[in-house]
């Protein structure tokens, strides 16, 4: 196991990935020649091909075989509590799949416009929601606050009008119409924006851009 560990450390150290992209191992584990599970963490997202590619690399680094080789990725900065952003899994064959959002699809999230800001509007805050993919927006009109949610199909929800409130200097409290007692918490200095409750805590972070 050490030595295979060892192995892998070194590929990872040596190596610059694709569109200056760089990447760490968060964990290397294997279960005899059975299965071998990977957590890799990237400095931004790549694409499908370069995910095989990369995927390709890890199980050629070294010259021990497995049944199966599991491989989840993050991408740095995001909240892992919200699972992997894409997965490589050979068992044997090679499956690639990207279960947040592709390169395509968050550029596409983030040039889909407001209609209620045509005649003007403020927009505020905007975060891309990676599991469900849709985007979420923070905008002001005529000295009133809405949220609204938009889909890769380009279609929406009704802008909802929430209530906006300082803590400090730095975090911003939001507040939706809802039963569960939840609201948003805007971190200006991290920008990140927590989904929160009375009950529960904050526990689920999003990046804001």
């Amino acid at each position: 196991m050490k030595k295979i560990l060892l192995l892998c450390i070194i590929f990872v150290a040596s190596t610059s990935l694709y569109a200056g992209a760089t990447y760490s191992i968060l964990k290397d584990e294997n279960k005899r020649n059975i299965k071998r599970t990977i957590e890799v963490v990237f400095s931004e997202k790549i694409t499908e091909q370069e995910l095989k590619q990369f995927a390709l690399s890890v199980k050629n680094s070294t010259t021990e075989t497995y049944q199966m080789i599991f491989i989840g990725y993050y991408i740095q900065g995001a909240d892992m509590k919200n699972g992997y952003w894409a997965s490589t899994h050979f068992t044997p064959k090679l499956d690639v799949n990207i279960l947040g959002l592709s390169i395509k699809e968050e550029a596409k999230l983030k040039n889909i416009k407001l209609k209620e800001c045509k005649k003007g509007c403020e927009v505020l805050l905007s975060w891309n929601t990676e599991s469900s993919k849709y985007k979420t927006t923070i905008f002001s009109k005529n000295n009133n606050f809405y949220l609204v949610n938009f889909f890769l199909d380009g279609s929406g929800g009704k802008a909802e009008n929430i209530k906006v409130m300082p803590i400090n200097d730095n975090e911003t409290k939001i507040t939706t119409k809802n039963d569960f007692g939840e609201y948003f918490i805007y971190n200006k200095q991290l920008q990140n924006i927590q989904l929160c409750s009375e009950e529960y805590g904050c526990n689920t972070s999003y990046n804001v851009f």
